[in-house]
């Protein structure tokens, strides 16, 4: 098995197949070391598979199966006997401290794609940065030029129908490179898939209004609902001091409190809106408030998911802290 089929996020050099491989039927079985974890592989008809629990050993999630169940696409997963394996994993361990076969040697494996999309959502560093990378640089240049350039190279179409090109991404010198196998992708092509990487493109359409707008309550509802069985606890206030931080709502307080920001309805990602507020008196009082449009929601669940990927939280007293330098 070559080194280019390994799962994206871990240092070059690494993920080195050891001199352990079986081949029994159509399956060929192997051991790939990872830092000081070994992961059990299984290779169906040239098609690289990867344990599951040995994975998410490395991506930090907790609880194997339902990682799997809630990341991966049927398509990329397979349950595998390991009894034939059994040769080369005795005296190895795989992603635990000890293999055994047990009463049930029947386990999860994924694929090349499966393993991507458990380490996009790991909170682990090298995972923070890639997410935040993606975030910041790759997806702004495919929504606004189709295509994504790394600096110093040519044109790369990146496919995000192929999440197998995060392959390609090397995070061992602080700077991913992408690189396309399959032909370029359209705008609106790229934008839905997005989503797979960040909700934005899903969740607009989920949550937006009949006049085309979100308020930033339903906005923050969104993102609660989103993070919360990932673990990540995020208040609605929150989300509220967090569309202000990155200039879409004004959160001080005054006249203009909650209304959209200049620059924001300049750039078309939020605009004003009006409601009628009954006052004690009898009173009508007309109250404007800002929404947010569908370019301002992609915007923020981007800046979100970047914070959140390499903060944890979208705390601003954490977030801040973090990024001022102590004197």
């Amino acid at each position: 098995m070559e080194n280019s089929s390994l799962p994206p996020g871990w240092p070059a050099g690494q993920g080195q197949p050891s001199s352990d491989v079986a081949l029994f039927g159509n399956i060929e079985w192997g051991i790939r070391e990872f830092n000081e974890t070994a992961i059990l592989t299984a290779t169906i008809d040239g098609t690289p598979y990867y344990e599951a629990a040995g994975l998410t050993a490395l991506t930090g999630h907790t609880n194997a199966a339902k990682a799997v169940r809630d990341l991966v696409a049927p398509e990329h997963i397979e349950r595998l006997d390991i009894t034939p394996a059994q040769s080369i994993i005795t005296s190895v361990r795989v992603g635990r401290p000890a293999v055994t076969l047990g009463p049930n040697p029947i386990r999860l494996f994924v694929t090349r794609e499966g393993a991507n999309r458990l380490v996009l959502d790991s909170r682990l560093p090298g995972a923070r940065r890639l997410k935040a990378w993606l975030a910041d640089e790759v997806m702004p240049a495919i929504e606004d030029n189709g295509s994504y350039i790394a600096p110093g190279t040519e044109t790369i179409d990146l496919d995000l129908n192929d999440l197998g090109e995060l392959e390609k991404l090397n995070l061992a010198f602080g700077h991913a490179i992408a690189a396309a196998k399959q032909e370029r992708v359209g705008r609106l092509k790229a934008e839905a898939r997005v989503a797979e990487l960040e909700p934005a493109a899903a969740q607009a359409e989920v949550y937006a209004s009949a006049d085309g707008l979100t308020t930033k309550r339903a906005f923050a509802r969104d993102v609660q609902q989103w993070y919360s069985p990932r673990g990540v606890k995020v208040t609605q206030q929150q989300v509220f001091d967090f569309l202000g931080h990155i200039g879409l709502i004004i959160r001080a307080a005054g006249s203009e409190h909650d209304q959209a920001t200049a620059q924001a309805i300049k750039d078309d990602r939020a605009k004003n809106a009006t409601k009628n507020v009954e006052m004690p008196d009898g009173t009508i009082l007309k109250v404007k408030y800002g929404k947010l449009t569908s370019k301002g929601e992609k915007y923020a669940w981007r800046r979100i998911y970047a914070a959140i990927g390499e903060y944890g939280t979208l705390d601003l007293n954490v977030i801040r802290k973090a990024v001022v330098p102590v004197a």
